[in-house]
């Protein structure tokens, strides 16, 4: 069994506490079979969040101890310095530093395995050389699904963070073609994100017989440009424009689907364009229809899932879609835009894709959905995410990608 520190590119922090959580589950997961498993992250909060009592307990101490049930040695400061030329130093000097502290406590790893080369996967070479460590890079991030639009200086290091590693792995098929066919790297395993089936319980199939209820749409995300949340508003408007407010305009056809009336979009999230969206629903009149619910703690999350009959994610590009299976292990049926990473994850099976950024065919899409939902078998879906996502897939095929970069000598005394 491995010794393994996870050195993520972005965390949760006391701010932001859904922001890379599932890189928690993930360490949990390889914990609970059998490897020791611990996590290093210089936390740089952005100074949006700077309040008198934020800036008190950031002080750029270090703490360590069990978060979540991992053991994490953080840094707990602020980013000055972002968009400085200096600023990947700093952040690669700081997880050094924390990589010191982490072996004083716990010893020195086998593998130091870092999620995203930027800045991440800089920082793991640097440490991984420093105390002769392997090193892994697993891509997540989806502006390596189009490198063209990286900087000048992200490609470098990015670059030069793959090639220095011993193994590179990415969560899709899709963001593997990419960062070959870009030159970044000349080979990525793939390793996709695991679903948690006993975190997203399937949903009592009893909530959703009541042949007067509205059919409800939900989505999730970070509300940012990219997630095309906007678009989402749109095609719905486009797709119902009658008004359908009371649940009792809510009727079933002879075929056993609904009418066009009693059908709502939930909106899950936060984020910088949430202005932007709400100022869409009211120009296009559907507030009384379309509801942003605001940021959703986990329980929350399954709350929604619960009560709606289908889910969306509508986003430009995607490099994999931890929602989708999240959603479907609560047993509800996908339409997602054929952005990247959710072309390995959606079936006839299980939903529908439709080609990103054409508010008519996201239209369509959802009246086709509104229409067929009721034939998918929430137990099915279920089944069948777990089957190609559930954790021990995930384990295996990490155990796999270790296996073949660790050296065949055990690793030096701390």
């Amino acid at each position: 069994m491995a010794h393994v520190v996870f050195l993520p590119s972005w965390y949760p922090t006391q701010a932001v506490p859904n922001r890379g959580r599932y890189f928690v589950d993930q360490a949990r997961c390889l914990q609970e079979h059998g490897h020791t498993v611990g996590v290093v992250y210089p936390e740089h909060e952005s100074l949006r969040h700077a309040t008198p009592e934020r800036l008190w307990q950031n002080r750029f101490q270090i703490t360590s101890g069990r978060e979540g049930g991992v053991y994490t040695v953080r840094r707990h400061g602020w980013n000055f310095a972002w968009r400085l030329p200096g600023s990947i130093a700093w952040r690669v000097r700081s997880a050094v530093n924390l990589m010191q502290h982490y072996v004083k406590e716990r010893g020195r790893p086998d593998i130091i395995h870092a999620h995203s080369a930027w800045w991440a996967g800089s920082a793991a070479v640097q440490i991984g050389k420093r105390f002769n460590r392997r090193v892994v890079i697993t891509e997540h991030h989806e502006q390596f699904l189009s490198p063209d639009s990286l900087s000048r200086r992200r490609r470098a290091h990015a670059t030069r963070a793959f090639r220095e590693a011993d193994a590179v792995s990415c969560v899709s098929p899709a963001l593997q073609e990419s960062l070959i066919a870009s030159g970044l790297t000349d080979a990525a395993s793939v390793i996709p994100n695991p679903i948690f089936p006993g975190s997203y319980p399937l949903r009592p199939r009893s909530s959703h017989t009541d042949p007067g209820a509205t059919f409800r749409f939900f989505t999730l995300s970070h509300l940012y440009a990219n997630k095309r949340i906007g678009e989402l508003v749109h095609a719905f408007a486009r797709a119902f424009p009658k008004a359908g407010d009371s649940p009792a305009a809510m009727s079933r056809q002879d075929t056993g689907r609904p009418t066009d009336g009693g059908v709502e979009l939930v909106i899950g999230g936060e984020g910088p364009a949430r202005t932007h969206i709400e100022q869409t629903i009211d120009r296009l009149d559907v507030g009384r229809r379309v509801r942003l619910v605001g940021a959703l703690s986990q329980l929350s999350v399954i709350k929604h899932m619960h009560a709606a009959h289908a889910f969306v994610l509508p986003s430009r590009r995607e490099t994999f879609g931890v929602v989708l299976l999240e959603a479907l292990a609560c047993g509800l049926p996908i339409l997602a835009t054929d952005s990247g990473g959710p072309s390995s994850i959606i079936t006839e099976a299980n939903g529908y894709l439709v080609p990103p950024g054409s508010v008519a065919d996201l239209a369509a899409g959802l009246r086709t959905l509104h229409q067929t939902a009721h034939r998918f078998d929430p137990a099915a879906l279920r089944r069948d995410v777990v089957s190609r996502f559930g954790p021990d897939v995930f384990a295996q095929r990490t155990e796999t990608l270790y296996e073949r970069c660790m050296p065949n000598t055990p690793a030096d005394p701390a």
